[in-house]
């Protein structure tokens, strides 16, 4: 089970939303007292969890008024339920729900559900695919901030402060974000995203080409929708791959060929051996998830060769190009593609935040209106106001100074990981730095399976990831992935030294 997630504003001692003025408050013409029908209606709503305990009711005066009755009927209903424990006075204050409805509505639901059978079973009334989405188990993706969770990112005290003087300047404009916005992002953003990959990754587009989405997730979705005919259309995945990106294919009834990844990346001779008429391939040449290999210029050619005589698609998930800490790095597959089968997609979840739920595809001309027609009816379009903070916050600099900073820290952040684990895991892991992105790959000795190791491991507090689950296939060396972004020494310390000591108890068996 995964920690509940708190906001950092919520306030638990005292709950005061006024979720009962919305009732739709009425009385009828019965024998009933008025009074009484009043008492009976909060209370069937408190017991049935309507009315949450701890939410202030009307006050006696609001409710004489909303019913045209008189206030000493609400009174006498007031106390009624007073009487009976389910609201509390607090003087100068209002009439509140109590806590006490919550344990009587759960005994009473257990006594129901142990005296009332189940009804028959009669199908789940979804379809194939709702089937497909029902049988994915969540769980394992939701992150918790533990070392050495994936996912993580850190924002320092500068980038914070540049963020919230331009929240305030955006809030002041109030008429700019009072309607609906376009689906493929405002001009000013799509202008700042050509600028930056175009200097960045060497991908020549103009603004029309650009596409804004929730998150590569959401591009990977769209790419499936936009692109890709179920049933009967086969693509080439990575193996191993991004989980994600195998299960929204599969979820969407398309064939998935495996493709292995050496030194070199996608085996491409072998995709073509294996499924030479595939409609697409989903590829992350610039740090290959998870072994974190760079496609190398030789299959770059072969890859972007072959999508130009078959008529395939290459979607290039470029998502943590930002952080690479040693020499130039490549120009993305889609600085490359002079036939126009790419679809390039970025993200700001790991250069910023993950929580923005901000990303972007670069796509051909010609695609540009399909995909922001499917952007449209998934969600409509990004939160504007957001969007205009983001374009403001790239068109100022503090984008670029913000990569160069977090450029720093993390390579600090897995210098001291790689470390820590060579000090305390030396014995039973086998580690070297990553010239990239914000996990880095750590192989296991002594044959211990992968899997084990990680479930012990969460136990003792600590997270990691086991690379075999990533293999469609038969997996290769047992491994772990370990995330080094957004955790202090300190922390990782201590989670190296738990995760040492499972090991220790796992090699002895």
């Amino acid at each position: 089970m995964h920690a509940p997630q708190h906001s950092a504003f919520s306030n638990n001692s005292t709950y005061k939303a006024d979720w009962a003025d919305l009732l739709d408050w009425r009385c009828d013409e019965s024998d009933v007292p008025l009074y009484q029908q009043v008492a009976d209606f909060l209370r069937d709503r408190i017991i049935a969890g309507i009315i949450p305990s701890g939410s202030r009711l009307p006050s006696t005066r609001q409710l004489m008024e909303r019913l045209g009755i008189s206030r000493t009927t609400v009174i006498t209903a007031y106390s009624q339920l007073h009487a009976d424990g389910y609201v509390v006075c607090r003087v100068g204050s209002g009439t509140y729900v109590t806590e006490e409805p919550v344990d009587r509505l759960a005994a009473r639901n257990s006594a129901e559900n142990e005296a009332t059978p189940d009804p028959p079973s009669s199908g789940s009334g979804l379809s194939d695919r709702g089937e497909r989405y029902n049988a994915i188990n969540l769980d394992q993706f939701v992150l918790d901030n533990v070392p050495f969770n994936t996912g993580m990112t850190r924002v320092d005290g500068r980038t914070t402060m540049q963020w919230q003087h331009l929240l305030r300047r955006h809030l002041a404009v109030e008429s700019a974000y009072q309607g609906y916005s376009t689906p493929q992002g405002s001009p000013e953003i799509r202008q700042e995203i050509a600028h930056y990959v175009g200097v960045a990754r060497g991908i020549r587009c103009t603004p029309e080409q650009v596409v804004l989405v929730a998150g590569s997730q959401q591009a990977i979705d769209l790419a499936i929708k936009v692109l890709l005919d179920p049933p009967g259309g086969a693509v080439w995945v990575e193996e191993p791959g991004y989980p994600l990106t195998r299960i929204a294919l599969q979820t969407a009834g398309i064939t998935l060929h495996s493709i292995p990844v050496d030194d070199e990346g996608l085996c491409v001779a072998e995709g073509v051996a294996r499924c030479p008429h595939a409609r697409a391939v989903f590829v992350t040449p610039s740090h290959q998830y998870p072994l974190g290999v760079l496609l190398s210029m030789r299959r770059r050619a072969e890859l972007l060769e072959w999508a130009a005589r078959c008529n395939a698609w290459v979607i290039e998930d470029d998502y943590d190009s930002e952080f690479r800490y040693n020499g130039p790095a490549l120009p993305a597959l889609k600085g490359l593609d002079e036939a126009r089968r790419v679809v390039y997609i970025g993200t700001f979840s790991k250069v910023l935040l993950p929580g923005l739920r901000y990303g972007y595809m670069v796509v051909p001309p010609e695609l540009a209106k399909a995909f922001t027609a499917a952007r449209f009816l998934a969600d409509r379009h990004s939160p504007v106001f957001l969007e205009h903070v983001l374009a403001d916050f790239m068109r100022s600099g503090h984008f670029v100074s913000h990569i160069r900073r977090m450029r720093t820290e993390y390579a600090s952040a897995r210098d001291a990981l790689v470390s820590l684990l060579k000090t305390h895991a030396s014995e039973y892991l086998d580690v070297e730095a990553p010239n990239q992105g914000l996990h880095l790959i750590t192989y296991l000795r002594n044959g211990l399976p992968d899997t084990l190791v990680a479930e012990q491991a969460r136990r003792a507090g600590v997270i990691v990831r086991p690379i075999s689950r990533l293999y469609a296939g038969s997996p290769g060396r047992p491994g772990l992935m370990l995330g080094f972004a957004g955790f202090p020494e300190t922390r990782m310390r201590t989670a190296v030294q738990r995760l040492a000591a499972v090991l220790k108890v796992l090699s002895r068996k």
